[in-house]
């Protein structure tokens, strides 16, 4: 949706990469943990995807689902509502006849809790019977967790890379010292930060000849932030002054934020950053590895 808004109005931009792509990032990953014709009579593995309705959800769970189907599985598709127990319950009841080999929850920390709570007690969803968990971005969190570590321990979810951009130790330590708590452990944190830089940014380079900024200036000005521009700019505080001075000056720079390297599609309004792995370890979240989608 953000991405058709940048197409429709040119002002709309995002710095985490679209969950179009990240639905690519699950789909290879469940071929690598249970690749097609992998079960013990050779058969399809049916794989449920268990999302919240809405556009988060729908854009995210529409395309997983097709993809999925498109690689070899069958997948079993649910909408749910949030904060809506008894709708959840039907929906784990319903894939639980399906014997799913693997299902992957798209929601919150909540959807997560009453979800595990309810499939907890259905033999289709436990381990002994070859089942695996998948989680994504908006769950990877430690609420995630509370009462349900124990049957989501060695589950994988994805999410938007966290710590891929050089400027991401720094952006940690200071977060580190603000909140006591490690931003790896949350998902788009980075990106909050590289997205506060980016309007910044656009409104200094807004700014030429001391005028306001208006909407269209800033538009202009995020333009120019374009991966064959020079050596990449980290948005850390230090580098600050020399990145604005430069877009004032109508200069084009290459940044690299927190989350990773910010090398905009110009046409989309996205960029062509990595996504991360993750699993439940030891009841918390650990980092496995990062993906290009």
């Amino acid at each position: 949706a953000l991405t058709t808004s940048h197409q429709l109005e040119g002002n709309v931009w995002r710095v985490s990469p679209p969950d179009t792509f990240q639905a690519k990032v699950v789909v290879g990953l469940i071929k690598q943990e249970l690749p097609p014709n992998s079960l013990p009579d050779g058969g399809t593995p049916v794989v449920g995807v268990l999302h919240i309705d809405g556009l988060y959800g729908d854009y995210f769970g529409v395309p997983l689902a097709e993809l999925l189907n498109t690689e070899g599985f069958r997948s079993i598709r649910k909408p749910i509502k949030r904060n809506d127990l008894t709708g959840q319950t039907t929906a784990v009841n319903e894939l639980s006849n399906e014997a799913p080999n693997a299902t992957v929850i798209i929601g919150f920390p909540g959807e997560v809790r009453n979800i595990v709570s309810v499939a907890r007690t259905r033999p289709a969803f436990q381990p002994a019977s070859g089942h695996r968990w998948f989680l994504t971005d908006a769950t990877k969190d430690p609420n995630s967790l509370t009462g349900t570590a124990l049957e989501l321990e060695g589950a994988l979810g994805t999410a938007a890379a966290q710590g891929a951009g050089g400027a991401f130790n720094s952006f940690r330590d200071g977060f580190r010292t603000r909140y006591q708590i490690d931003p790896n452990s949350l998902s788009y944190t980075s990106h909050s930060y590289d997205a506060m830089w980016v309007t910044m940014l656009a409104a200094a380079g807004a700014s030429q000849g001391g005028a306001a900024p208006s909407g269209p200036a800033m538009q202009a000005a995020m333009a120019k932030l374009v991966a064959t521009a020079q050596v990449p700019v980290p948005l850390r505080p230090d580098k600050w002054v020399d990145a604005a001075r430069q877009l004032a000056a109508g200069t084009a720079i290459n940044i690299e934020g927190a989350s990773g390297k910010l090398d905009f599609d110009l046409d989309a309004g996205v960029p062509l950053g990595p996504y991360e792995v993750w699993q439940v370890r030891d009841g918390g979240i650990g980092f496995v590895r990062f993906v290009d989608p």
